[in-house]
C-alpha cells in the first residue's frame, strides 16, 4: 500500500504550471498538517510562478524507499532561501 503524506498548505498555482524545471535552488519550506502543526524541512525549488514554488523534499518516504523524494507546490511565503527566526 502506498502512503502519501499531503499537507494542508499545498496548493497548485491557478494560473498554470510551468512546463519545465527552471533551476535547482536550495531552500527551506514550511509544511502545515491538517491539525495545524508546522514542520520545516530543507528542499530544492525547481519550478515557480510569481506566487507559488514547486519543491522537491525528502519527508517520510514510501514503504521500501524511506529516502524517496516527494514534490509539492507551496505558496512562495512558505519557501525561504535562508531560514529566519519567526517573531
Amino acid at each position: 500500500m502506498l502512503v502519501v503524506t499531503r499537507y494542508a498548505n499545498e496548493e497548485h498555482p491557478p494560473q498554470g504550471i510551468p512546463p519545465n524545471n527552471m533551476g535547482r535552488i536550495q531552500v527551506f519550506v514550511r509544511f502545515v498538517d491538517d491539525a495545524g502543526a508546522e514542520r520545516y524541512l530543507p528542499a530544492t525549488a525547481m519550478r515557480w510562478t510569481t506566487i507559488h514554488v514547486m519543491v522537491s523534499y525528502v519527508g517520510e518516504g514510501y514503504p521500501g524507499r524511506p529516502n524517496a523524494a516527494s514534490l509539492a507546490w507551496l505558496r512562495a511565503e512558505d519557501v525561504w532561501r535562508v531560514m529566519q527566526r519567526r517573531r
